[in-house]
């Protein structure tokens, strides 16, 4: 599943549209896909560890907090 590698979640032009199917396949409805797209959309804003290993990037995206202790991917952590 490339579009939700941690190669291609952090490249600035991706293809987002791979994303909308792989939401559609998980039965959310579009205003959760809404959400989960502008999360994937910004995703790369933010300066991960886990640039190279998919597990581990999401897993990080997964526990990361903001100093607000609010998880701003927390959509897209699945």
């Amino acid at each position: 599943m490339t579009a939700i590698s941690a190669k291609e979640t952090l490249k600035r032009n991706k293809a987002v549209s791979r994303m909308i199917h792989l939401a559609e396949a998980f039965c959310l409805i579009l205003e959760d896909i809404d959400v989960v797209l502008a999360q994937y959309r910004n995703i790369e804003e933010h300066d991960w560890e886990n640039k190279d290993a998919t597990t581990k990037f999401w897993c990080e995206v997964f526990k990361y907090k903001d100093p607000a202790g609010i998880n701003l991917y927390q959509e897209g952590g699945w």
